[in-house]
């Protein structure tokens, strides 16, 4: 997917301001929150999970 939008890992990962691609285990641990007790009174809230992209 990202050869034939013309951009490397490299590019991407320069793209975030961590400077590093989100593990899974990140992403999982978000959404097992989310489906928990601890965010029973969560509602309608975007969570983004992207190292900071939207920061900027």
């Amino acid at each position: 997917m990202l050869k034939k939008a013309g951009i490397t890992a490299d590019d991407l990962t320069a793209m975030v301001p961590m400077g590093r691609i989100a593990q899974a285990e990140e992403v999982t641990q978000a959404v097992v929150f989310l489906c928990s007790d601890a965010a029973s009174y969560i509602t309608g809230q975007p969570l983004a999970i992207d190292g900071g992209i939207t920061v900027g």
